[in-house]
């Protein structure tokens, strides 16, 4: 009897409304933690550096919370340095701080790879993940 009355509820027009606009906020809230979803970038990556004053080559080592980055690098002639930042989706922002000065690694991740431009200084960089 209750299904009956269920079925009765959905044929009426404001039944029908209840019913398309839960399966539509049920639908909503699945694709948000989706579409959400950083890749994981944890762990060492091989960093090429091409800036206005040479090429220079390094290594991150990267550690993540969420959407949070943190970590440190060291860059050839440049010694150790910190890493701050954040990724959203692909995009990925990371502030290098060395020697009392710093740039930023922006780009986007692929897979093992992540790539872009660095600010200021217009350069270009690329990090391949180091397998162990």
């Amino acid at each position: 009897m209750r299904v009956l009355l269920s079925l009765k509820t959905l044929t009426t027009r404001s039944g029908m409304k209840r019913l398309i606009s839960a399966l539509t906020l049920t639908l909503l809230c699945m694709a948000v933690p989706m579409a959400a979803d950083a890749p994981k970038i944890v762990g060492k990556w091989q960093l090429v550096l091409d800036m206005s004053h040479g090429k220079r080559t390094g290594t991150l080592n990267v550690q993540q919370d969420g959407e949070k980055l943190s970590g440190t690098g060291e860059l050839e002639k440049h010694g150790a340095s910190t890493i701050t930042g954040s990724i959203q989706g692909e995009k990925i922002s990371m502030k290098i701080v060395l020697h009392g000065g710093s740039f930023t690694l922006l780009g986007t991740v692929e897979g093992d790879k992540m790539s872009g431009t660095t600010d200021p200084a217009g350069g270009t960089w690329k990090a391949t993940r180091q397998i162990n």
